[in-house]
């Protein structure tokens, strides 16, 4: 059986960095090395819709084994550049998971999308079986039907500095998707209601596409 696609996505707040210096070492440095790396499939940027300082960056993988080639191995941790080493000295990370594709499996993002959310949180262990549940049998199908949503899909954290063992992303047409009634019809269930008030560590992204001069 073919091995789930790898998924590297890291978010962090720049509000501390000059953002034509943290635009021009994404551009021009940072992206280029990883999307030159063999296993990555693709690249992409955002920015926060509603905080431009927000910036994530995704990664569709062949595996979540290309993380641990020495191609990938050789320009992070000890081997990052100078200029990587100051950037992320002075960005704040909001997060950085290292994953696999629980959910479908084998789908890569969708290219196209001008907007994207990210939701990660966690459960209590008690809950943690029905939580997966919810987002298996309901809760990605029914977003994945809101109009506007190009593609939804749900990952297994396999290495991260934080406690979620899971998180989603819903490439969008546009930021505007999440606002829209669709959308707040799909997330309204009796199911997901008897889940929110157990929700914690709660990581929520609104996002827009980055394009090069933004």
């Amino acid at each position: 059986m073919e091995k789930p696609f790898g998924f590297l996505t890291v978010a962090m707040n720049y509000k501390d960095i000059d953002a034509e210096e943290f635009n021009d070492w994404y551009d021009t440095e940072h992206m280029l090395e990883r999307i030159h790396t063999p296993g990555f499939m693709n690249a992409r940027r955002w920015l926060g819709a509603y905080d431009p300082r927000i910036s994530v960056s995704n990664y569709d993988l062949e595996s979540f084994d290309v993380l641990k080639t020495p191609a990938y191995q050789a320009i992070v941790g000890v081997n990052l550049s100078p200029w990587s080493c100051r950037i992320v000295r002075k960005a704040t990370r909001i997060c950085r998971f290292l994953s696999e594709q629980a959910m479908p499996g084998r789908l890569e993002g969708a290219l196209e999308a001008e907007g994207m959310v990210l939701y990660a949180a966690t459960v209590p262990a008690a809950m943690s079986d029905e939580f997966d549940a919810w987002y298996n049998e309901e809760h990605l199908a029914r977003m994945s039907k809101v109009p506007g949503v190009l593609r939804a899909r749900r990952f297994r954290v396999r290495e991260s500095e934080q406690p979620h063992k899971y998180f989603a992303i819903y490439d969008l047409t546009d930021p505007s998707v999440e606002k829209s009634q669709d959308w707040e019809d799909a997330v309204n269930t009796p199911w997901t209601e008897k889940l929110s008030p157990h929700l914690q560590n709660e990581i929520r992204l609104v996002l827009r596409r980055y394009h090069k001069h933004d």
